[in-house]
């Protein structure tokens, strides 16, 4: 059976705003999509999107976090990072 119900999350557990014709100790799968409130603007900045704080039991991008570190190196940094680190390749003065 499919079938969407409006629901709260406490910070701990999603309530449903309705009854849910459910036995007890069911499994079932769970999808989440949450509803901004009214005036916000759903759709988070750039700035924002690249650099969030990581949350403890959130999913987090290794790539946003690398952008968040706002880094300087040379153009061929990425593909010459060996010979930068192990093989004593002067970064170029710019």
């Amino acid at each position: 059976m499919i079938r969407t119900v409006h629901a709260r999350f406490d910070g701990k557990a999603i309530y449903p705003e309705e009854p849910v014709p459910i036995a007890p100790d069911t499994a079932v799968i769970l999808t989440v999509e949450t509803q901004e409130p009214e005036g916000l603007d759903a759709s988070p900045s750039e700035e924002q999107v690249t650099h969030s704080i990581p949350v403890m039991g959130e999913p987090y991008s290794s790539l946003k976090f690398a952008m968040s570190l706002n880094l300087e190196g040379p153009a061929d940094w990425s593909e010459n990072l060996d010979d930068y680190l192990y093989r004593g390749k002067q970064f170029p003065d710019e």
